[in-house]
């Protein structure tokens, strides 16, 4: 599994940021692709 990074946590931020004035982003959730919950992980 591939933990997120710094990077990726930023990334949500900017994109977050940089949308119009008129849009509104109540909520983000951001985890790793082979995470499905805080207790299940796929490992390969």
């Amino acid at each position: 599994m591939q933990p997120l990074s710094g990077a990726d946590v930023a990334e949500c931020i900017r994109w977050a940021v940089e949308l119009p004035a008129h849009v509104n982003v109540d909520e983000i959730v951001v985890r790793p692709r082979d995470q499905a919950t805080a207790t299940e992980v796929h490992r390969r």
